[in-house]
């Protein structure tokens, strides 16, 4: 029989605080020991207040001995004891030992429960890592396999009758892909007009070359006749004669006199419109190039031509091309339908990367950070865990508690052999 003479325990350690501790690491595989001690089941509190009193008397710096707070502590059946190792701030491992009597014999389990912030610094790397990846390799697929303007010819098939009119979904895809020069061509008229030594100049020169003025194009009578009825322009001689002008890459759009100029055609804008406003058409232009609209006002004339350029350069502004967030923000059906698998390929291709790599490159970022390195917190944790273990082999040995008298159980509770 075991020499059952309780030793001397500070009976105030029987008070320990609740420590709660989550793991948020996983160790390497190492064996966690459950014991099964015979004949020792009734001094179960004994053993316990020997144990916590020998972790006391050790006097290590930054150990705390504590109970959990996720388990009930019953006198004389189970007892929880929880002790934590700060290693660092951010850095700590606690070690539940559990007590509980099974008739005259006392089973005994130990774990192991590390958290630090080196998860959340692999979790935030991983994240980044596959992230970058995948972006790196998506954007090869679409820059390099035409992708990108197939996507935006889907988007632009969808969505032109409604943002541009029937016919017109070529011209949306050049201006989604290409961007676009915008012209308020009131505010030209008027830059011009305004300004009597450059309209003198003006009419003079096609006075003598018997030119009529560009702005004349855009006072046909069926033009004038849409802006009063604010049907879409879609005559094909008047078409016809804007895109022997200004080349194909144009489009037009007329306003009704009654709607709000700035109304949302679909993609927020208008293109070529128009509106009545007391007898005065207000007119925008969207093309492609401006080089051709450019060129329809160049006579070859320095001063007249600069001026016509200064007052060109003031009306226009320019419509970038839309980015792949916008085409997904606008239509997540037809992005999902273009790259939803390329993306799926590529994170499969990017995680199984970035799941095998090892944590033992996290060694870099954390001597930057000052951190505790991997490989070393795996170390403490682990020595921390089989220090408890020592002690609670020096505290069965006060009661005469030999190996002969201790079965080592697998995890399963079988007897390990």
């Amino acid at each position: 029989m075991p020499n059952t003479a309780p030793p001397t325990v500070d009976r105030d350690l029987r008070v320990l605080p609740r420590l709660g501790v989550n793991a948020n690491w996983k160790l390497p595989p190492a064996r966690q020991p459950h014991l099964l001690v015979h004949d020792i089941g009734p001094e179960i509190d004994r053993v316990f207040d020997s144990l916590v009193g020998r972790i006391h008397q050790s006097g290590r710096p930054g150990v705390a001995a504590g109970q959990p707070v996720e388990m009930r502590d019953i006198p004389g059946q189970r007892r929880c004891a929880r002790f934590v190792s700060r290693f660092q701030p951010g850095h700590v491992c606690a070690t539940d030992v559990i007590l509980s009597r099974e008739g005259d014999d006392l089973y005994v389990v130990f774990g192991a429960k590390p958290r630090t912030r080196l998860a959340y610094l692999h979790f935030a790397l991983r994240g980044l890592a596959m992230l970058t990846g995948v972006c790196l390799l998506l954007w090869l697929y679409l820059g390099a396999s035409g992708a990108r303007t197939s996507w935006i010819k889907d988007y632009a098939d969808k969505h032109a009758s409604i943002a541009y009119g029937p016919g017109q979904s070529e011209f949306m895809a050049r201006r989604l892909e290409h961007g676009s020069y915008v012209i308020d061509w009131q505010k030209f008229t008027s830059l011009v007009m305004d300004d009597p030594e450059t309209v003198s100049r003006l009419y003079d020169f096609l006075g003598r070359i018997q030119q009529s003025s560009p702005w004349h194009q855009f006072g046909l009578s069926d033009l004038s006749a849409a802006m009063r009825t604010g049907r879409h322009m879609l005559q094909p001689h008047l078409m016809d004669v804007l895109a022997a002008q200004y080349g194909d890459g144009w489009y037009a759009w007329w306003i009704d006199g009654r709607a709000p100029i700035t109304q949302d055609l679909g993609l927020g804008s208008i293109g070529l419109g128009a509106m009545e406003t007391d007898s005065y058409p207000v007119t925008f232009v969207e093309l492609i190039y401006a080089q051709a609209l450019r060129a329809a006002f160049r006579f070859d004339e320095p001063q007249l031509d600069a001026r016509l350029s200064q007052a060109l350069d003031a009306s226009t502004w320019r419509r970038e091309p839309v980015s792949l967030l916008w085409l997904t923000r606008h239509d997540p059906r037809t992005a999902l339908f273009n790259i939803g698998l390329p993306v799926t390929i590529a994170s499969g291709i990017v995680g199984f990367g970035v799941i095998r790599a090892p944590r033992s490159w996290l060694r870099y970022p954390c001597r930057l950070l000052r951190w505790i390195t991997p490989d070393d917190f795996d170390t403490r944790a682990v020595a921390h865990t089989a220090w408890i273990e020592r002690e609670f082999s020096k505290a069965l040995a006060e009661y005469g508690i030999g190996r002969s008298m201790v079965t080592e159980l697998q995890g399963g509770g079988n007897v390990r052999k």
